[in-house]
């Protein structure tokens, strides 16, 4: 029963209002077919969508089986749409890339919210019993008019509704064809149900139980036929809610639907999306990479350790403080005294060099002017993570008893011995001069091949020995305890620290010395700093990328939607929830990113690994190695999903929004 009291409505045009429906009233019985005519703009097309649930009202109340449809939302709407209603269209209003049987089954969809039983063989029930299961898998164009209508009323049956709504279901076909459909809808009504049908065909009205006419958006003349009053058939119970999973899991064929007609456009536009995810992918790791390769090099000296010198203040003034005076570090007042106050200190070592440079020569080979002796205690290889390419380090045993034991670079060992052993051989230096002297030492270790962009101190030449040896083969100026090397402990404020010692120096001897402390770990720092910036220049070049490739998403759905409003509207009507659209135009965009961003990340580990690959080729000091860095992969992760999401949010808002009767109206 279909009841319709006071019923007004109206368009606005031009800022104006335009009444189409005024204070309409009737009854439309079960068991029947009404015929609704009139002229064209009379409101017939409008008053078959308001009892559809296509429009509200604006005015009055339209009740079908008792329910006020004014009061349905949201599901309750889409679920009226989808199990009461079976709309039928002049247009036919078939998806044209789809086959007959996918547009039948079409109605089985919707609403998507809902739990829906197998239904597989009811396509094949409702071709069967209208005469087209023959013709299933045509494509719309192939069929004829009559056979298109038939496909069409074949899916407004296709959830048993109670109420089947035809808007001109004749008006393009022709008479004989007319006459067939017609007789379709009478076979409907017999059954039980309510059909109403817009037609200007006087044949087909003569036919219809009830006939309603409409002029001017008012009824003229409504001719009743008396025929007794059938049973319409019982409602359908509500329908059960699917779960959240099963949900969001019946989107997948919708989207995979659409990548199929659109399949080219769909992947140059992933294309764009895939480079700019293997740029984000490549870029982070990338500079990661380096960060870390170059980080670890200068941490293999030792980031914390810290150097500290001390000299006369030969610019001292006549009236500063003269209570104290300092010329060199005293091993047992300065250095364990600076154990003392700062806990923080683990281990020290002196570090005197000759910077004269003498000539050192072995087994008849001699080295000029390039090496560089160092006197040091038992902690200093320690302190400077120096590796060992052959022998051992100076002992607290050398140091105690002023051996003449010395631990050469890799270059004099190669250049003196060539391929031959250098343990336990002679080392002879000789500085020139009018104080020309004379030392030897006998090799204990060889320090491993450093790479140095120092012209002036380079381990490949050094020649180490226990300080207090070198004090004493040494001039008195070279000779002298003014620098140290310091290791503190894992985790101390090294910038900290050192400005601590720097001005308990100062404190101690005023204006005596001038002291200076001195770390890898601050430069360090600062290179990580540096490198973190440069990390985050090349990531955002690439998220650059990946915004211009979700742009081209954003203008792709737009143009889809445009292309397929009259679609939309077509989906509404067989009971789409305006959420349900929302959601699949938007998965859509996520999953369009989702393979474009897989393809992206693949593709950017192999560029950054053949980028290392070839560099390794190129540059010797470098080696190729694997490299899966899982932070920049998860960051990509998140920025496929949020490309996806912000690059579909647009065009999904714009397919909500529509309305049935605008998107159906649309060409």
């Amino acid at each position: 029963m279909i009841q319709i009291r006071n019923l007004s409505h109206s368009f606005s045009k031009d800022q104006l209002s335009v009444p189409i429906l005024k204070n309409v009233s009737f009854d439309i019985h079960p068991g029947k077919v009404t015929a609704i005519k009139g002229p064209s703009g009379s409101g017939k097309s409008t008053l078959l969508y308001l009892i559809g649930g296509f429009l509200s009202p604006q005015k009055g109340q339209i009740r079908v089986n008792g329910v006020d449809i004014s009061e349905l939302h949201g599901f309750t709407l889409a679920e009226f749409r989808s199990q009461t209603i079976g709309f039928v269209f002049q247009q036919f209003h078939l998806l044209p890339r789809s086959s007959a049987a996918s547009n039948i089954g079409m109605a089985g969809v919707y609403p998507l919210e809902a739990e829906r039983l197998n239904l597989e063989l009811r396509t094949q029930e409702l071709a069967q019993d209208l005469g087209i299961d023959g013709h299933l898998e045509k494509k719309p164009s192939q069929l004829s008019g009559g056979q298109q209508q038939r496909v069409a009323i074949a899916r407004a049956l296709y959830n048993n509704p109670q109420v089947i709504l035809a808007d001109e279901p004749t008006g393009s076909l022709d008479s004989k064809t007319a006459q067939e459909i017609f007789e379709i809808l009478r076979k409907l009504a017999d059954s039980g149900r309510t059909v109403v049908i817009i037609t200007h065909d006087e044949a087909i009205a003569k036919q219809c139980d009830d006939v309603i006419e409409l002029k001017d958006g008012e009824i003229q003349d409504r001719q009743d036929l008396e025929y007794p009053l059938q049973e319409s058939p019982p409602p359908n119970s509500q329908s059960k809610k699917r779960g959240n999973l099963k949900y969001f899991f019946s989107f997948v064929p919708l989207v995979l639907e659409s990548f199929k007609f659109n399949w080219v456009r769909a992947l140059l536009t992933m294309l764009g999306v895939s480079i700019g995810i293997a740029a984000l992918t490549s870029m982070i790791t990338f500079g990661s990479y380096i960060r870390q390769k170059v980080v670890s090099n200068y941490e293999k000296m030792g980031v914390n350790k810290v150097s500290l010198s001390g000299y006369t203040n030969w610019r001292r003034k006549a009236i500063d403080s003269n209570l104290t005076f300092f010329e060199e570090f005293d091993e047992e007042k300065d250095l364990e005294g600076l154990k003392k106050v700062f806990p923080q200190i683990k281990f020290y070592s002196p570090t005197l060099v000759n910077w004269r440079k003498p000539d050192i020569s072995s087994g008849g080979r001699r080295i000029s002017g390039e090496a560089l002796p160092m006197g040091v205690n038992e902690k200093y290889f320690r302190i400077t993570n120096q590796e060992f390419l052959a022998g051992s380090p100076i002992s607290y045993f050398h140091i105690k008893n002023r051996s003449p034991v010395c631990v050469i670079g890799y270059e004099i060992a190669k250049r003196l011995f060539g391929k031959s052993n250098p343990l336990e051989a002679t080392l002879f230096m000789t500085t020139g001069g009018s104080d020309a002297t004379s030392s030897s030492c006998r090799i204990i270790g060889v320090l491993n091949k450093v790479e140095t962009n120092s012209e002036w101190d380079k381990p490949d030449f050094y020649v180490v020995l226990p300080y207090t040896y070198f004090q004493t083969i040494s001039e008195r100026w070279y000779s002298r305890l003014s620098s140290v090397v310091l290791q503190l402990s894992q985790g101390s404020d090294v910038e900290k620290v050192s400005n601590g010692i720097k001005n308990y120096l100062q404190n101690k001897y005023g204006s005596a010395g001038h002291f200076s402390v001195g770390s890898d770990a601050i430069m360090v720092s600062q290179l990580k700093q540096f490198m973190g910036i440069f990390q985050l220049l090349l990531g955002a070049i690439a998220l650059v990328c990946l915004v211009v490739g979700g742009m081209g998403i954003t203008n792709m759905m737009l143009a889809s939607i445009g292309e397929q409003l009259r679609e939309i509207g077509i989906r509404k009507s067989l009971g789409a929830t305006d959420r349900s659209v929302y959601i699949q135009y938007l998965g859509e965009s996520v999953v369009l990113c989702l393979l474009a961003g897989i393809v992206g990340i693949v593709f950017g580990i192999l560029t950054y690994h053949a980028v290392i690959y070839l560099t390794s080729k190129m540059v010797k000091q470098v080696a190729f190695e694997w490299v899966i860095n899982m932070p920049a992969i998860a960051f990509s992760f998140m920025a496929i999903f949020a490309v996806g999401i912000l690059s579909g949010w647009v065009p999904a808002l714009k397919a909500r929004k529509l309305q049935v009767v605008e998107a159906l109206r649309s060409e």
